[in-house]
């Protein structure tokens, strides 16, 4: 899914909805319509038409998303009449499901509780589709789906994403710390701030160093709020922007916490 796009935004709807019409129509395949219906119905239980009254998809955007699929080899297409239909792989269902419940970027808190209730709901048919017992699968495959249908399986992949955010969060105010008590002792000192920036540049790096040294970000601002940003800049961001932050991400973290047995 193209990043930004409507479809990347509302990535665990879709996922939900190409799951449940593939797994609902296995005979005679899915269709558009399907996708449409089931993507719309599970916004209206998110009641994200109350949020955006003109909240929808089109079937032009469905059948985009389909094309990707097809060409990535994880569903397949039949035509019967003027009846077009569509089936996804074992391989093709697996990833939309690894993907709904593992993915690697943070979700909000709405869409953890969504993709929890989906997995927990439906786990029987999913379970039913993935592992029919006429079809015996390879015991690497039966582990594999056996993961991902832990309905719990989606919060504690968040809690570990969350940890990351705090845990590098936590390390920018250290960070930022050491240098405003760099900057505080070498202006106390006497020492011009020209020559104070072009020590940090020796002294300390950040995470955008490989693009801009301090001396070519602070260079470029106004000499009022260059002195500001040295002087008070550092602090108020850490504490109006990054404590909030972590304030923030772990009260997320103990209501994900709380969604657990």
């Amino acid at each position: 899914m193209r990043k930004n796009s409507f479809a990347q935004n509302h990535k665990v709807l879709f996922l939900s909805a190409f799951l449940t019409s593939n797994i609902l129509n296995t005979e005679t395949g899915f269709r558009l319509r399907d996708i449409q219906f089931y993507f719309e119905l599970f916004a209206n239980w998110r009641e994200l038409e109350k949020i955006s009254p003109d909240f929808g998809v089109q079937l032009t955007q469905i059948k985009r998303m389909v094309q990707h699929f097809k060409l990535n080899g994880l569903l397949v297409g039949t035509r019967n009449g003027s009846r077009e239909s569509f089936k996804f792989s074992l391989e093709g269902t697996l990833q939309l499901l690894e993907e709904l419940v593992a993915c690697d970027e943070s979700l909000c808190v709405e869409d953890v509780i969504f993709v929890q209730y989906f997995i927990k709901t439906y786990k029987p048919y999913l379970i039913q589709y993935l592992l029919p017992t006429e079809s015996p699968v390879k015991p690497q495959v039966r582990d594999r789906i056996n993961f991902l249908v832990e309905h719990d399986g989606v919060v504690k992949n968040q809690i570990i994403i969350l940890d990351c955010l705090l845990k590098d969060l936590k390390s920018r105010i250290r960070e930022s710390e050491e240098i405003i008590s760099f900057v505080k002792s070498k202006v106390e000192a006497g020492e011009a701030l020209p020559k104070v920036i072009q020590q940090m540049n020796k002294q300390f790096i950040y995470q955008f160093s490989h693009r801009k040294s301090f001396s070519e970000v602070y260079g470029a601002l106004p000499d009022a709020l260059q002195d500001y940003e040295i002087r008070e800049g550092m602090q108020h961001r850490n504490n109006n922007l990054f404590a909030k932050l972590i304030r923030s991400y772990e009260t997320q973290r103990a209501f994900l916490v709380s969604l657990l047995p």
